[in-house]
């Protein structure tokens, strides 16, 4: 029997990625997570190897191989050369990996590969929190923030908002009455668990998942429905959100955004310092935890941080001139196609996890991570639209030359 491409390339590269979360349940297999980008450059080498349906990446080649190859040269002033040599490998991989995959599956096939990881990722969340809360209930918070079988609640939360919240309301939106149900109610565990974790940063980035799903229905009796529902929710519980707001700092003498707003001077002075060039990519100038104890849960405080810091104010300017260049267009053509049904309906995944990651990516620095899975993921999703997008051009272009 001969197997789809797709199809081994998700089996390649699903485990791949669920080793990351399952290493933090089970610490015997952390030495077998960095076995996961080998794997990834495998899968991906096969797939060019074999696709017959290749096409040209050359925006998102564009925006990969800059921050690649000027923090490769970042290497040469680092503060950090060993931490600035480490990350230039592991960026350099991951760009080759999402280059190639980029160009080697269609949007269809792109597609499929992100569902099957959304569920792989969602499925071993599950167990995590089961594990945790049946086999270790004593430790399943730490510092009154939820976290299941896993070492730290932002991840979870992190992990939660860009696998399993973008799935849900993907499948939710497309799909009938008893489904809409059950997504549902899986949305609803999902948005439990992160209400239980704290972190604001996801909860956020929740309200505008929601709302790109509303902005983009056409039924007048959905968006209305969702939007009651929701405010009814909003008001409901508005004095438990009220407490859940201002008491995860209860025991110190700053307000919330007050001790973000302190991170974020510790690093706009630090790029101050040196804003040309930065300090060499994958370094951290910042050592926050010997100035107070309240920010240590988080590091760079916004993924906005970490290019002006690493690699220098001008390029910073000159890559999100780029993005907004090359991303925007593709990004509000796909939302169109959703409204009006002229593109796939579960492709709305991939817009709810651009904006959510843009959302929870302000207040926390893991977008350049590439490292990080949810990182990884999300410049899967980019790469779709873009091929989405390439893929739909041609198409009109050739409806267009057809009538006249």
């Amino acid at each position: 029997m001969r197997i789809a491409l797709s199809t081994f390339f998700s089996a390649t590269i699903v485990p791949a990625f669920l080793l990351v979360p399952l290493s933090d349940i089970i610490s015997g297999l952390a030495p077998l997570a960095i076995l996961r980008f080998p794997i990834l450059l495998f899968a991906a080498a096969i797939a060019l190897w074999f696709s017959s349906t290749q096409k040209p990446a050359l925006r998102l080649s564009l925006l990969l191989l800059s921050i690649s190859g000027f923090g490769a040269l970042s290497c040469i002033w680092s503060i950090n050369l060993e931490v600035s040599l480490e990350r230039t490998l592991l960026n350099i991989a991951v760009a080759c990996f999402l280059i190639t995959y980029a160009i080697a599956f269609s949007s269809a096939n792109q597609l499929r590969i992100l569902i099957a990881l959304s569920v792989g990722v969602t499925i071993t969340l599950t167990l995590g929190i089961v594990f945790g809360v049946f086999f270790n209930s004593s430790q399943i918070f730490f510092q009154g923030n939820f976290r299941g079988g896993f070492s730290n609640s932002n991840s979870l939360a992190l992990m939660i908002i860009i696998f399993t919240v973008p799935l849900c309301l993907a499948y939710f939106a497309q799909g009938g009455f008893g489904r809409k149900i059950l997504w549902v109610l899986v949305l609803l565990a999902a948005i439990g668990i992160l209400v239980l974790t704290r972190s604001r940063a996801s909860l956020l980035a929740l309200a505008v998942a929601i709302a790109l799903l509303v902005l983009t229905r056409r039924q007048i009796t959905v968006r209305l429905l969702i939007v009651i529902s929701t405010t009814a929710t909003v008001i409901y519980f508005s004095s438990d959100i009220l407490d859940f707001f201002a008491g995860k700092y209860s025991n110190i003498s700053l307000g919330a955004l007050e001790t973000r707003l302190i991170l974020w001077n510790l690093h706009l002075a630090a790029i101050w310092e040196q804003p040309i060039l930065g300090y060499g990519i994958g370094v951290n100038p910042v050592n926050f935890k010997e100035i107070s104890d309240f920010a240590r849960d988080t590091e760079k405080g916004s993924s906005l941080i970490s290019i002006p810091e690493e690699l220098g104010v001008p390029f910073f300017i000159a890559f999100v001139i780029a993005s907004i260049a090359l991303l925007l267009g593709p990004i509000r053509r796909l939302i169109e196609g959703i409204k009006h049904r002229t593109a796939p309906p579960l492709s709305i995944l991939s817009v709810i996890v651009v904006f959510s990651s843009m959302t929870h990516g302000l207040f926390e620095a893991w977008i350049f991570t590439f490292g990080n899975i949810s990182a990884l993921f999300l410049w899967m999703c980019l790469a779709f639209i873009l091929r989405l997008d390439l893929e739909m051009g041609r198409a009109g272009k050739r409806r267009g030359s057809s009538l006249t």
